[in-house]
């Protein structure tokens, strides 16, 4: 994927709220809030790969930067109980080896599609829009890999 092509992807992600035929009298139960400020989150890889450096992301207030295994990512975001939106982000365009840049495409991927978050004791879950997983990310751990 080109950077043109994430950024645009990135920044032209809306928040769509879509109800139920037959149920506009039912109050919905509101999502669980998600705080993700001011933690660090990276994906789990294989034992057996190569890859020295898990993809991580790191979250302020309303920012993010990481390493996505071969480049680094960066920009702003929002949540709204467990909407997560980023705004355009920026991604650095170095090449690097298939098993970095598979890792890497997984990230990505997931970043473009995630809707909703869900947060469990040891995981940071990100969902479609259908509230299926994209992705389980685990506490970021120094040196874990």
């Amino acid at each position: 994927m080109t950077f043109k092509r994430f950024a645009a992807a990135a920044a032209s992600a809306l928040t769509v709220t879509v109800g139920l035929p037959g149920c506009a009298n039912t109050p919905s139960a509101p999502a669980e809030p998600v705080n993700i400020a001011n933690t660090s989150w990276m994906l789990p890889i294989p034992k057996n790969s190569s890859c020295d450096v898990s993809p991580m992301l790191e979250f302020t207030a309303n920012r993010v930067n990481g390493d996505l295994g071969c480049n680094r990512i960066f920009g702003d975001y929002a949540i709204e109980g467990n909407v997560i939106t980023f705004g355009a982000l920026g991604v650095t365009r170095r090449m690097c080896g298939p098993e970095y840049m598979k890792l890497e495409d997984t990230m990505l991927n997931a970043i473009n599609k995630v809707k909703t978050l869900k947060r469990e004791k040891d995981a940071l879950i990100f969902l479609d829009e259908n509230g299926r997983e994209l992705i389980r990310l685990v506490p970021d751990k120094p040196g874990a890999c």
